[in-house]
């Protein structure tokens, strides 16, 4: 269970910041001088903030329902899908060049297309937090979720969002369930209507806090 949320993780916030890379690009703003792990958290804050406005405009008119999610899912998909089209064909066109052409860095299409390099200093800030996600994933599912804010907040809201297909006002003792803003919440609703499980609602929390 723990490789496969992993591999579902490691996915959905491949396809996040693909969303958000597509978004930049339309938008003019994927700039070929800036750092490759700066273009990488551009991509990924847009794109989870662009999934978030899709969830919203589901829950406003009340057709959060794992047939709609499953429809919208496709967008980052197909943004995927997009990207690493144009990754393959730069390195087409990179390889058609002649070397005194491209110079010993290699065309800008493919530098601004390349993901980051594994340098040794990137491995040494990337293992503890994917060995740190590989724990939050694994303990996610074989503990059910027991912290008080979880079962007194998180849950509850969630439950009564995917019960009425979407966001309206809440009437609960715990007044967090009627007044607080409910982004995270929304996305464990996503988690629960597609899957049915609490146990990976880990998931959310793994890719909100990375």
């Amino acid at each position: 269970m723990t490789i496969i949320g992993i591999a579902v993780f490691a996915g959905v916030c491949a396809a996040l910041i693909a969303l958000g890379r597509t978004a930049l690009r339309w938008l003019g703003d994927l700039d070929d001088d800036r750092p490759a792990y700066a273009r990488m958290a551009a991509g990924g804050t847009l794109g989870l903030g662009a999934w978030i406005a899709i969830n919203w405009l589901l829950a406003l008119t009340h057709h959060l329902t794992r047939f709609s999610l499953a429809i919208a899912g496709l967008i980052p998909l197909a943004a995927l899908v997009w990207e690493c089209f144009r990754f393959r064909a730069a390195r087409a066109r990179e390889a058609k060049n002649a070397p005194d052409e491209i110079g010993t860095s290699g065309s800008p299409a493919l530098s601004r297309e390349r993901p980051p390099r594994l340098t040794p200093f990137v491995l040494l800030i990337a293992l503890p937090l994917i060995a740190w996600t590989g724990y939050i994933l694994w303990r996610g599912a074989v503990l059910p979720p027991d912290s008080h804010d979880a079962l007194a907040y998180h849950l509850p809201k969630a439950v009564l969002m995917m019960k009425a297909h979407g966001f309206e006002y809440f009437s609960a003792p715990d007044e967090r369930i009627s007044n607080l803003p409910a982004n995270y919440e929304l996305l464990l609703a996503d988690v629960l209507i597609l899957t049915g499980r609490v146990h990976i609602k880990r998931l959310v929390g793994a890719m909100l806090a990375s």
